[in-house]
């Protein structure tokens, strides 16, 4: 069952939203600000995932390891992606290993190549 989610009352106060981050220093991010923004993204992947799981009745005594192995696929291949520039051959390589891998999974009538995926 879908949690609804509560609308927000507009006349009730609320503290002030935090000040974004600025990452940009001089046209590029640093290794920190990179490690910092992949972890957040992790994150709120790990959430969403975890509360669809949820939904379908994936229950408590099975997050544990699945946190872990996904903990793994996110090294795996988010910190490979993170050190190769857009232009290298190797993504493409990356992202072909990925295609295998999903494709294992989803079979032929689910899957979807990463161009599409990410178009």
């Amino acid at each position: 069952m879908a949690t609804k989610i509560k609308k927000r009352n507009p006349h009730k106060q609320s503290a002030p939203a935090p000040p974004r981050r600025q990452f940009l220093v001089s046209g590029e991010l640093t290794q920190r600000q990179r490690s910092m923004i992949m972890e957040s993204e992790r994150q709120t992947v790990m959430d969403f995932v975890t509360i669809a799981l949820g939904r379908m009745g994936f229950r408590a005594s099975k997050f544990q390891k699945f946190r872990e192995t996904l903990a793994e696929v996110y090294l795996d291949y988010a910190e490979l992606i993170a050190e190769l520039k857009e232009d290298d051959p190797q993504l493409w390589e990356v992202f072909g290993k990925i295609d295998r891998e999903l494709y294992l999974y989803v079979g032929k009538d689910l899957f979807e190549p990463w161009d599409k995926r990410h178009g």
